[in-house]
């Protein structure tokens, strides 16, 4: 497990010619286990792999960000038993 700064940006699209570029999409399956103002838990599932992340806060536009690898079973267990239903 790592600490990561996570900086969020937006853009604006203006027209559709990125679409030529852009690579097939994949299937992402993911859960929060806690959504708070100042941090939040996230388990996600894509393809084999499986995450936890904790994300808080560190003040202007960026946050702390710890991810780390876990069993893909414990995952699928963890969004069953303990996923928010937002």
């Amino acid at each position: 497990m790592g600490l990561i700064l996570e900086v969020e940006r937006k853009f604006l699209v203006n027209n559709d010619t990125w679409r030529a570029r852009a690579e097939p999409g994949r299937i992402i399956r993911q859960g929060y286990l806690c959504i708070a103002p100042d941090r939040s838990v996230r388990i996600r599932l894509m393809g084999d792999a499986a995450s936890l992340t904790v994300k808080g806060k560190a003040g202007g536009r960026s946050r702390q960000e710890f991810e780390c690898t876990i069993p893909r079973h414990d995952a699928e267990q963890m969004l069953k038993a303990y996923a928010l239903g937002l």
